[in-house]
């Protein structure tokens, strides 16, 4: 096997771990092709769609002629600190853990886990395979139906799974703590980028404690934790489509409308009760229980209004702008009026 090269044909430095790597692209190979088959060469392609880790196409040529693609995420190369260093280790143990403790033959069209090399010389690097498509929040409206349909096929197949998902310490719960947390946090944030913003959203976390409850003491079930049209790829070459969530860094057990609320978020109410009309019959279909959509209508604007605590409290982390962080307050101050 020649060494990893980049896009241009030129060798990559040698790093201490990559031959740990090798011996996992080996494992791949020799699991799908078979033992005698061996790889010929390697050529890595930077990923332009990635979000806060380097990505890295490997293109592996086989001694038999085939060929393979493997999308690699190399949790050692950040371009940003999320939630800490703490966080930045809870972050990718998630995703790792998500991919290869529970996706893994659930045949729910996520990202196929085929290996990692994981603390050999300080790398963390995870293997999935490499699905095109495009992201959904450049598709048309219509994809967004399947994309709602397929939370009700993901909490169909883990409701069965209450235990396995219970065994799995390193999934966020979503309780009052994780709700407490990002409101403190955001006000913790605008203190240290914009004091004078601290004022607008003291009144709303002043009164947050009145929706944690009702958020908190929800059926939970395994949820995606970031279900953003940033985060889903649809490829509509399959037939029907196929829906594709990545990034599952933010996993964890909440409730069944925590990843709706993030998906439909910012729709008016026509499109909003499309989504919510397709995830509702999807979820009836596999025979689980619904609220009444009144109540539901309400918890997912409470959840959107802990999303836009989200954002606020990664004001100092994501360098916001004075005027994106005041109008992140002014969502805050607007989706409060609804259910506070």
């Amino acid at each position: 096997m020649q060494n990893l090269e980049n896009a241009a044909g030129a060798a990559s430095p040698v790093e201490a771990d990559e031959e740990a790597l090798r011996k996992c692209l080996e494992s791949v190979v020799a699991e799908r092709f078979g033992a005698r088959t061996a790889i010929t060469s390697v050529l890595r392609s930077g990923y332009d769609l990635s979000h806060s880790y380097a990505s890295d196409i490997l293109h592996l040529r086989l001694s038999d002629g085939q060929e393979l693609r493997i999308f690699l995420k190399d949790f050692g190369a950040r371009t940003r600190i999320k939630d800490g260093f703490q966080g930045m280790r809870d972050r990718r143990e998630r995703e790792l853990r998500a991919y290869r403790d529970l996706l893994a033959g659930a045949a729910l069209g996520t990202p196929e886990y085929l290996g990692s090399v994981w603390g050999e010389g300080g790398r963390y690097c995870l293997l999935l395979e490499f699905v095109e498509g495009s992201k959904l929040r450049h598709t048309e409206f219509g994809h967004w139906i399947p994309a709602a349909n397929w939370l009700a096929r993901l909490q169909c197949h883990f409701a069965p799974r209450s235990d396995q998902l219970n065994e799995c310490a390193w999934l966020q719960v979503h309780d009052d703590q994780f709700f407490r947390f990002r409101a403190q946090r955001a006000l913790e944030s605008l203190a240290g980028s914009y004091p004078s913003l601290v004022a607008a959203l003291q009144p709303i976390v002043n009164r947050y404690d009145g929706i944690i409850g009702f958020m908190a003491d929800q059926e939970r079930t395994f949820v995606h934790g970031s279900y953003t049209p940033g985060t889903i790829f649809i490829d509509t070459k399959c037939r029907p489509p196929r829906i594709c969530p990545f990034d599952w860094e933010l996993a964890g057990l909440g409730s069944k409308l925590y990843d709706v609320a993030f998906l439909c978020d910012g729709f008016d109410e026509i499109r909003l009760d499309i989504l919510l009309r397709a995830y509702e019959e999807q979820t009836a279909a596999c025979g689980m229980n619904l609220m009444p959509r009144k109540d539901t209508t309400y918890l997912i604007d409470c959840l959107r209004l802990h999303r836009i605590m989200n954002f606020i409290s990664q004001t100092d982390e994501r360098d916001y702008s004075e005027k994106d962080a005041r109008r992140l307050v002014t969502a805050a101050q607007r989706m409060a009026r609804l259910v506070l």
